[in-house]
């Protein structure tokens, strides 16, 4: 009894930190373009603005986990207090101050790459707890994230309408140091501690992969992960680019700006029952199936908001989230912190961030302002949708490889099984 008293409380702290951590995000990431046009910043150096800082978060990242990992006497969470502080004060003072156009973009880089930075270290302190024997449900906490980030969405929207844009840095800020208090008050994990020592047991659909296992290379050791790594990072470059200028795409379908908070709240809303539900389904069905699922869906996702000629097909494509973009963070953040060797799941989710968030972000944002102003929105929109086709069939061939080597495994144990010495004895006891 004492035991469920402790996870639940921890489960709440954790779905409290989640929903902190992207509810505050939201006026950081999902209004990027409204702040900076603003301040008087064109597409281009919005586009340029986000697109450095998703880049910078891909070596930052990886170099603050390695950081992280070799000083592991510090917990993730004063890591992350510590992050976020240093983004809040950097919106804060964006906000507050009359500053030159190159600053600002400086300024809001290093604070938008902090922010994304922290992301692995959000979702290790659940895996972490979880090896600790801890009983942590990282899917509906995550799905609270969502449901937070949805409901800044509409809130926000009509605070930056009703006041100057430079309060979504006060909100941030206020935002960051909330979470630093509950992520204070949560139980203290470590990047590279003893308790972590004993690895989860690996997904059997997903192990395959093990077999082509190589020391000292995580690209030879997990080979599917980086294949769909790889995938999903094409779709999610295209849901980015989408998502920084959908108040333009709104505009260019001759409607009210207005509607880019409802978007982004039925968007991130459609999060928050497939967050819940993935974990109990996976047990079922296994991975593979989930992923596969997740590619598709990202598929019809991109390409109704790129094709879009209504509201309505623009808000079906983006209430799509849930069952792509939702689905795939939810197994793909599981699977880093089951199969993955302990020393090096830190690592791994510092890479979903990088390919996501970082690489994927970085080419959307940074592209996606140049072509814009070069070529058009329509043009723009269409090699979204040729881009999307790219990673849904990178996504699809990986696994559909690593189902046919689990396959082949299959039938090569039977063959060893025949072929083992005492395989009579082993057929007389089964019998």
């Amino acid at each position: 009894m004492r035991q469920e008293k402790t996870d639940s409380r921890l489960q709440v702290q954790y779905s409290l930190a989640q929903g902190l951590y992207w509810g505050a995000g939201c006026a950081l990431t999902g209004f990027t373009a409204v702040f900076l046009q603003s301040r008087g910043l064109g597409n281009t150096e919005i586009g340029l603005t986000a697109g450095l800082a998703s880049l910078a978060s891909c070596f930052v990242s990886p170099l603050l986990s390695k950081v992280a990992a070799r000083w592991n006497g510090i917990s993730l969470q004063v890591y992350m207090m510590m992050y976020l502080g240093l983004s809040g004060l950097l919106y804060a003072l964006l906000a507050l101050l009359p500053l030159p156009g190159w600053l600002i973009m400086a300024g809001y880089g290093m604070a938008f790459c902090l922010f994304l930075a922290t992301n692995p270290f959000l979702s290790q302190i659940s895996m972490n707890c979880i090896a600790q024997g801890l009983r942590l449900k990282f899917g509906p906490a995550r799905g609270v994230g969502s449901i937070s980030f949805a409901a800044a969405a509409m809130i926000l929207a009509q605070l930056s309408s009703w006041l100057e844009p430079g309060c979504l840095g006060w909100i941030y800020a206020a935002g960051t140091a909330c979470l630093n208090v509950v992520l204070l008050r949560m139980p203290q994990v470590y990047a590279a501690g003893d308790d972590c020592s004993q690895a989860a047991e690996a997904d059997s659909e997903l192990s395959v992969q093990a077999t082509g296992k190589r020391q000292g290379c995580l690209f030879g050791k997990y080979p599917l992960f980086f294949v769909l790594l790889a995938g999903f990072g094409l779709c999610y470059m295209v849901a980015s680019c989408m998502q920084t200028y959908l108040v333009n795409i709104l505009e260019n379908m001759h409607l009210d700006p207005s509607l880019l908070g409802m978007s982004l709240f039925l968007m991130a809303a459609s999060e928050l029952p497939v967050m819940v539900l993935t974990p109990r389904i996976r047990q079922r069905m296994g991975s593979l199936p989930l992923l596969l699922a997740a590619a598709l869906c990202y598929g019809c996702r991109n390409l109704l908001v790129a094709q879009a000629t209504s509201f309505a097909m623009l808000l079906t494509g983006l209430m799509c989230q849930g069952i792509s973009f939702g689905l795939f963070t939810a197994v793909i953040t599981e699977y880093a912190g089951s199969v993955l060797e302990p020393g090096d799941r830190l690592t791994g989710q510092s890479w979903i961030a990088i390919a996501t968030t970082g690489l994927g972000g970085m080419a959307g944002n940074l592209f996606g302002g140049i072509l814009q102003d070069t070529l058009g929105l329509p043009v723009l929109l269409q090699l979204c949708s040729v881009m999307t086709v790219a990673g849904v069939g990178i996504a699809v061939a990986g696994l559909v490889r690593a189902a046919i080597l689990r396959e082949m495994a299959g039938h090569v144990g039977i063959v060893r099984r025949l072929l083992s010495p005492d395989w009579r004895t082993q057929d007389s006891m089964v019998k």
